[in-house]
């Protein structure tokens, strides 16, 4: 007996929530500006807003040597609350 080969089709959203679940936890921006489809300068902003800033840690030693990684889950919902102007 053969079997039959299953085919899904996704949405965006549906899609975009695997690859979530399957990427890091953290990402460094340039990397985040990548998942989140905008410029990285835009990533950076997000990073350095005072007021709504996107949820993200700082790692390292130094002052100078700090890196800033943005949580890949906090990115779609921070991108859509900014797209409808609404801050927390």
């Amino acid at each position: 007996m053969e079997q039959q080969e299953t085919k899904y089709i996704l949405t965006a959203d549906a899609l975009t929530a695997i690859l979530e679940q399957a990427a890091p936890y953290y990402a460094p921006i340039k990397e985040a500006a990548r998942i989140g489809g905008v410029s990285e300068a835009m990533m950076r902003a997000a990073v350095n807003n005072r007021i709504d800033p996107i949820p993200h840690i700082e790692v390292g030693e130094s002052r100078r040597r700090k890196k800033k990684l943005v949580r890949v889950a906090s990115i779609r919902p921070w991108l859509d609350r900014q797209a409808l102007g609404t801050i927390r």
